[in-house]
């Protein structure tokens, strides 16, 4: 357990470092490697199988502001992942999402009476994007690090 914190709190840090790397105007000789930076994140998060972690999400999808929502986030490696919505205005909602199973559709059940029953949607759908920017299959650590990645590189280029 000691080990996947720490590593995780290397991606973090590494991430955060390259992110404050980047936007910092100093000369060239003195900034770090952010490939560098990258590739460490990558192995550090490599050997991280599992993490769990409460996360708050508020996006702005066709120019409204979204009401904050707090969910209980974990993953496991290969791509499984289980989010529990933990305060209003989804209270209770669950997703599952494994890569490879139900056909690549991710189950989902409602709070309140439509709890009942669950659905098998697919996470790209209109019904599982609504309210949403980002699919199920765009979550954890492993998509971010590679987005900044590729940010990072793109940036790089355009100098």
């Amino acid at each position: 357990m000691k080990s996947r914190v720490f590593a995780l709190g290397n991606i973090l840090l590494l991430s955060l470092l390259l992110v404050a790397d980047l936007s910092t105007e100093v000369k060239a000789e003195e900034k770090g490697d952010p490939e560098q930076w990258i590739g460490q994140a990558e192995a550090a998060l490599l050997q991280v199988e599992n993490y769990r972690a409460i996360f708050h999400k508020q996006e702005r999808v066709e120019g409204r502001l979204m009401e904050e929502e707090t969910v209980l986030f974990k993953f496991k490696r290969p791509f499984k992942v289980y989010m529990k919505w933990m305060k209003e205005p989804y209270r209770g909602r669950e997703l599952l999402y494994v890569e490879g199973w139900n056909n690549n559709r991710m189950m989902v059940r409602d709070s309140g009476i439509m709890g009942m029953m669950t659905v098998s949607l697919n996470p790209k759908g209109s019904l599982a994007m609504k309210g949403n920017r980002h699919p199920v299959t765009d979550s954890g650590l492993d998509h971010l690090v590679r987005l900044l990645g590729d940010h990072m590189r793109r940036g790089v280029k355009e100098k």
